[in-house]
């Protein structure tokens, strides 16, 4: 099971809801264009009621990354330690903006932007590393070469497939008329049944 640390006290049902606003408006706006001001209108908070719950703006900004990671962390964790086949958990796993909940910022989206603004900012650099994504993965691909559904000179590269697959659905947030969200692709195409074969 994950030690997730304390991230803004989301006990804190005012603290809940800068994280969740912050969120929100950092993902719509971007970094630059989101002021600790808007936030706080948007809480219906004074800016020095919201300054006093998280600091700064970058410190706001890592806390709600670090509370998406988290999130996505335990989500994840969920899906590697339950039943199913390799694949039936990768399904679950590129599905998993699915299962955020409905008031939530767009998880992968956020998450896939991180490194955007932290390339922009140094001073949000240490958003990129808060959460041990890769013990997690690597875990999965474990599970995956005991069971014989993967080859153990094939683990590093279906880790890396794994992460470019949620880093493309969470920076393909366009609609295509009619067409299937960025999850349905990659599932396909994980499952072998978009390519012809024949």
């Amino acid at each position: 099971m994950s030690m997730r640390p304390p991230v803004g006290g989301e006990s804190d049902p005012t603290r809940s809801e800068i994280l969740r606003v912050a969120g929100l408006l950092f993902l719509e706006r971007g970094y630059d264009a989101t002021t600790t001001r808007s936030i706080a209108q948007r809480v219906g908070l004074t800016p020095a009621a919201a300054a006093h719950h998280f600091g700064r703006k970058h410190e706001l900004y890592l806390a709600v990354t670090a509370s998406m990671q988290w999130a996505v962390y335990e989500i994840i964790e969920e899906i590697v330690e339950g039943p199913g086949s390799l694949l039936d958990k990768i399904e679950l796993i590129l599905r998993l903006e699915e299962q955020a909940p409905e008031r939530e910022p767009g998880y992968l989206r956020f998450l896939a932007s991180v490194g955007v603004e932290a390339s922009r900012h140094p001073e949000l650099e240490s958003a990129l590393s808060q959460v041990p994504f890769n013990d997690l993965f690597l875990r999965l691909a474990d599970d995956g070469v005991a069971g014989g559904e993967v080859a153990a000179d094939d683990r590093a590269l279906l880790l890396r497939a794994l992460r470019v697959m949620l880093a493309g659905i969470g920076l393909s947030s366009w609609d295509l008329p009619g067409a299937h969200s960025p999850a349905d692709a990659a599932v396909e195409l994980v499952r072998g049944r978009l390519l012809n074969r024949t």
